[in-house]
């Protein structure tokens, strides 16, 4: 029919174990042991500018959230508003915990924390560890704390299907190491916007040989500056 438009609807199954869409489904059939850490939404937090900015989508309106429920939004336009995010992980983590699945749950953002727990076990495991995350930050952040003495951790994104590992990967940058949350930060990040026409690559390129930019950067990351 002319002008007829269908509105993106999308739902959560979670009474249904073989359903295709079963979140434990899912994560039991790729995932040994597996634990589960949700981002938390209650607080206001310095990333919340910059995440609009980067997803400029219009605010939903607040919906309470059941198994099963069709949400008559796009998954996109539901997210818009930080509530519905609350809503989803409040009901997945009583899913998945009554499903014997450890679950996390932080108020405010879990990057650090991540990152933290990973290196903690990769420094007294003899075994590798698999971190699944498409977050550069946490990427970034594994990459400079991560050290030759642990095991092997290795990042999955799942939105590009990459593994890598950070104990290859620090061949790669290896002259840039102690340099890489200066630039990850002064190039854009969740808490920083980019520098207008000025790419990650040229700005590494530019600190190589800039000794004035790379005492800037140490200064900056030190533990002792305020």
């Amino acid at each position: 029919m002319k002008g007829h438009h269908t509105v993106p609807q999308f739902s959560v199954s979670l009474d249904r174990p073989h359903h295709r869409a079963n979140p434990n489904r899912y994560v039991q059939a790729r995932y040994t042991n597996p634990t589960i850490v949700f981002d938390g939404y209650k607080t206001m937090s310095t990333k919340d500018h910059e995440h609009f900015r980067r997803n400029s989508v219009p605010l939903s309106t607040f919906v309470c959230i059941k198994e099963d429920i069709k949400i008559p939004f796009s998954q996109q336009h539901y997210f818009g508003l930080r509530e519905n995010k609350t809503e989803l992980i409040n009901l997945l983590s009583i899913y998945f915990t009554s499903s014997g699945v450890n679950v996390i749950k932080f108020t405010e953002d879990a990057d650090v924390e991540i990152v933290r727990t990973a290196i903690d076990m990769a420094s007294s495991s003899n075994t590798s560890i698999a971190v699944i995350a498409d977050d550069t930050d946490i990427a970034v952040l594994l990459l400079y704390h991560w050290k030759t003495n642990m095991s092997d951790v290795f990042l999955r994104q799942e939105c590009s299907g990459v593994t890598w590992s950070m104990k290859e990967s620090q061949k790669q940058i290896r002259e840039i190491k102690e340099h890489l949350l200066f630039i990850h930060a002064f190039t854009g990040c969740d808490t920083t916007s980019s520098i207008f026409d000025e790419g990650k690559t040229r700005i590494i390129n530019v600190l190589k040989s800039s000794p004035r930019l790379q005492d800037a950067s140490k200064v900056l990351t030190s533990p002792t500056s305020e």
